[in-house]
């Protein structure tokens, strides 16, 4: 017999993201003198150039040194498949810039070769996303929704549970990493209308079961591209009629199944988000996660 659960642990407040959290301004983020690189698709603006990789590749340095800034994150975990699925869970983040609440502003780089890799989703059915890796860092990968009973799976975010079970949901690591950055946990899991907990998001917890499908956990709305975007999203929890299916976090998630037949939704493409769990009938998958990406700006 499980016990009482659960972890709970501090986070950092993400409300206003975008345009400066928590009293973080706005800036144009850090900048070395006159660096010129190559790698990604390159766009400049008059005030900051970004390099956006949403497959391997090499960020080259061919001249200047300074700070850049950084997104990485890795691929989401797959909702689970089939009797109220839970949500997965969104793949782990790290950000250096201006809205980063305690990974500081910027990387320094220096004339080289920065090998980057991209983490790929994970498909439905619970399965965990892949990592992203570079400058010596690693995003974790997001960890699927939990297929058989039991806890749910940890990753970058951890994934939520399934099917009428008291669990507890999976841990978010990416936060506790040598690497640091942003991942929370998985929804808990109540007995109930056979629905699934939702997956971890970048900013915030995986809802638990309540009768309905969990939402997922919220991801992290940052400027790096240079419009607001949300990364990170956990996939939302998978229901049986007449429970409702839990919504992906921050809309980049994939929500949950509404009833008997109908599949998971996948995730947004290139934001790490995890897939929503799938319904009541067996041949119900869960949802995709998405691949990761990686933004350099400087």
């Amino acid at each position: 017999m499980f016990g009482p659960f659960k972890k709970e642990k501090p986070l950092p407040s993400f409300a206003g993201f975008g345009g400066g959290i928590g009293g973080f301004p706005n800036k144009s983020g850090a900048s070395g003198p006159d660096i010129e690189a190559t790698g990604g698709t390159k766009s400049t603006t008059p005030t900051y150039t970004t390099h956006t990789f949403q497959s391997p590749g090499n960020f080259v340095v061919t001249s200047g040194s300074g700070d850049i800034q950084l997104l990485m994150v890795a691929g989401g975990g797959g909702g689970s498949s089939s009797r109220g699925g839970g949500g997965g869970g969104a793949g782990g983040l790290i950000y250096f810039g201006p809205e980063s609440p305690n990974q500081g502003e910027g990387v320094a780089v220096t004339p080289g070769t920065y090998p980057i890799a991209i983490g790929e989703g994970g498909a439905g059915g619970g399965n965990t996303g892949g990592n992203t890796t570079g400058f010596s860092k690693t995003a974790l990968g997001g960890a699927g929704g939990r297929v058989p009973a039991g806890p749910g799976y940890s990753g970058g975010s951890g994934g939520g549970g399934r099917h009428n079970e008291t669990i507890p949901g999976g841990e978010g690591t990416q936060p506790t990493s040598a690497s640091g950055g942003y991942g929370s946990d998985g929804g808990d899991c109540t007995p109930g209308n056979n629905t699934g907990s939702g997956g971890g998001g970048a900013g915030g917890n995986g809802a638990p079961t309540a009768g309905n499908g969990g939402n997922g956990g919220v991801g992290m709305t940052l400027s790096i591209s240079g419009t607001p975007k949300s990364y990170a999203g956990g996939g939302g929890g998978g229901a049986t009629e007449p429970g409702q299916p839990g919504s992906g976090g921050s809309g980049v998630g994939g929500d949950g199944s509404p009833g008997p037949s109908p599949a998971g939704g996948d995730a947004t493409a290139y934001t790490g988000s995890g897939g929503g769990g799938g319904g009541n009938n067996p041949t119900s998958p869960g949802g995709d996660g998405s691949d990761g990406i990686v933004i350099i700006r400087y």
